[in-house]
């Protein structure tokens, strides 16, 4: 499996698990950008830890780390499994990069104080546009002190739920595209059956990544 975003993997020579380079270093970047898309260790914190998201930076280099453009199909499908396909696309896909908001940055730095990275959707641009992330920090809150830094997003994301429409698409749509879509898996047989709600009721310009929900991991 190679990211759509084109983004190299690097595995860790010494803590030896993967994550997606954002941003390499070298040149004139004298930083490099990462996110984890494998656990340190194979227990439920770190497991956590992983679906939060955390963007973290780097300033020295091991030439012993391993870069690819490859990452194993078969981690793509325990990335799912355990975490939703939401938090799995973000992890190995989207451009997470092009999201991060220099000033939120900033102002993170100073509150995030527990290491290992700042999770992503404090400080992205819109975090609305990662609704399964932010229901992950609903879902599995942090300490009392990591949650106040994200009730407020928590708190928008409540609200955007409760409106009828959402993106120009009726509520009514919503629900039933995501009970359809709940824990589906590739060639589940209900496939058809979503692929002809989605003609029989077409919208405009719907970002399936903003749906609220949309890949909840219910399990």
């Amino acid at each position: 499996m190679i990211s759509r975003n084109k983004d190299w993997f690097v595995q860790s020579s010494y803590w030896r698990n993967v994550s997606r380079v954002l941003q390499r270093m070298g040149g004139p970047f004298e930083e490099q950008l990462e996110v984890s898309v494998s656990p340190i260790n194979s227990d439920d914190y770190s497991w956590k830890t992983l679906g939060e998201v955390r963007i973290r930076r780097h300033v020295t280099y091991s030439a012993a780390d391993v870069f690819t453009h490859h990452f194993p199909e078969y981690l793509e499908g325990e990335l799912e499994t355990r975490l939703g396909k939401g938090i799995a696309d973000a992890l190995l896909h989207v451009n997470l990069l092009s999201e991060v908001d220099p000033v939120k940055v900033r102002e993170a730095s100073r509150q995030w104080v527990w290491g290992g990275g700042i999770p992503f959707v404090l400080i992205a641009r819109d975090p609305h546009k990662f609704p399964a992330l932010i229901q992950f920090w609903i879902d599995h809150p942090g300490s009392t002190n990591q949650q106040l830094l994200f009730l407020p997003v928590i708190r928008e994301h409540e609200e955007l739920l409760k409106r009828p429409v959402v993106d120009r698409v009726p509520r009514s749509w919503m629900d039933h595209y995501l009970q359809l879509m709940s824990n589906m898996q590739p060639l589940d047989p209900r496939t058809s059956e979503v692929k002809q709600f989605l003609e029989d009721n077409p919208v405009d310009a719907i970002s399936f990544p903003q749906v609220p929900l949309f890949n909840k991991d219910e399990t």
